[in-house]
């Protein structure tokens, strides 16, 4: 049995390793779920394991389609995407038993920090709102990837779940009791994240929604990252493109000219961000690099003095880039995040 899990635990460092290799320098983590992860994930955290685990801690039967999904977290298509082209990770916390708690584990490998600016980005839909939303949370350890051990003692996001019964006629959010945290599309204010269904039923049905957390607090580090759906009796959560990644090295301006600090909004970015300067210049290029420092686009901007630009990034594909600004003074660089 010993040698059974030690070859097992050699195949996972070499995948691991892989999976490490084909990501660019400043980007620690790529989940996107493209296709199916769950035969190379573990069904039970041991530790110190190297790769993602998914670990059905409750082991209560789900009713969510009809009781055929599994217990732990399983891929799925994108249950707020009408077009039927992305897949997510899903978990189902309408269960046989009631009165017992929810309990599913999606935990990351072991991340290494090393910058001050790391950042976790990820998305998230709670399939019914404001009736039976789902809450989650994302929490670090800096020690094990055993939940039993109590080693997940840092919470970085909270979502809240709903409480007692709905209301079954009511779209309000008002109308409901929540826990403590984050209800999805900003109490359902929001309409780009949320949609009321063609069917009978009253109740918003979630799109992806993109969150963000910095990972400063952990550089010089290795940490595990755990996506924890604990809502009980509510019904199905799902998350999407889990990407973690750290400050991109530029060329530090002439100590005489202190560098201009820009700011973005939003980011994560869908299609278009709005740079904003510290103050006035007169832009000349935006060039956006993608992680591995290649030249993805090139903005030519009218040299007036403005403190704001449009970066479009609507032709590129997801992913993390570092948006650089020619101007009259030097100016920092800044990252996004495409989703």
């Amino acid at each position: 049995m010993k040698r059974r899990l030690l070859a097992f635990a050699l195949l996972t460092a070499a995948y691991a390793a892989q999976a490490q290799m084909r990501l660019a320098p400043d980007t620690l983590l790529v989940q996107r779920f493209e296709v199916d992860p769950t035969d190379t994930m573990l069904p039970f955290p041991f530790g110190d394991d190297l790769q993602w685990v998914n670990w059905d801690a409750d082991r209560i039967p789900p009713l969510c389609d009809n009781g055929r999904v599994l217990g732990n977290w399983y891929w799925d298509s994108d249950l707020g995407d009408t077009t039927g082209m992305n897949n997510a990770f899903t978990s189902c916390s309408y269960l046989a038993n009631k009165n017992l708690p929810n309990e599913n584990w999606l935990i990351t490998p072991p991340i290494f920090i090393t910058d001050t600016q790391a950042v976790l980005t990820w998305r998230s839909l709670s399939l019914e709102g404001p009736g039976y939303h789902d809450g989650y949370k994302v929490l670090v350890s800096t020690t094990s990837n055993a939940p039993y051990e109590g080693s997940f003692t840092d919470t970085l996001f909270v979502a809240a779940e709903m409480l007692g019964e709905p209301l079954f006629f009511s779209l309000d959010p008002k109308d409901f009791n929540f826990s403590p945290g984050y209800v999805h599309a900003n109490w359902y204010r929001d309409s780009a994240y949320f949609f009321l269904p063609t069917d009978s039923f009253p109740s918003n049905r979630g799109r992806m929604e993109p969150h963000s957390v910095s990972l400063s607090a952990y550089a010089g580090k290795k940490i595990y990252i755990a996506f924890l759906h604990d809502s009980q009796y509510d019904n199905t959560l799902q998350i999407d493109d889990i990407v973690v990644v750290q400050g991109v090295s530029v060329s530090a301006p002439e100590p005489s000219l202190p560098a201009v600090v820009l700011r973005v909004q939003p980011n994560p970015v869908r299609d278009f961000a709005r740079l904003f300067f510290t103050e006035a210049l007169r832009p000349q290029r935006l060039r956006i690099m993608d992680a591995m420092g290649r030249l993805m686009a090139v903005q030519t901007l009218p040299s007036l003095p403005t403190d704001n630009v449009l970066a479009d990034l609507s032709a590129l594909p997801p992913g993390v880039y570092l948006a650089v600004l020619e101007a009259d003074r030097p100016v920092q660089s800044v990252r996004l995040v495409k989703y």
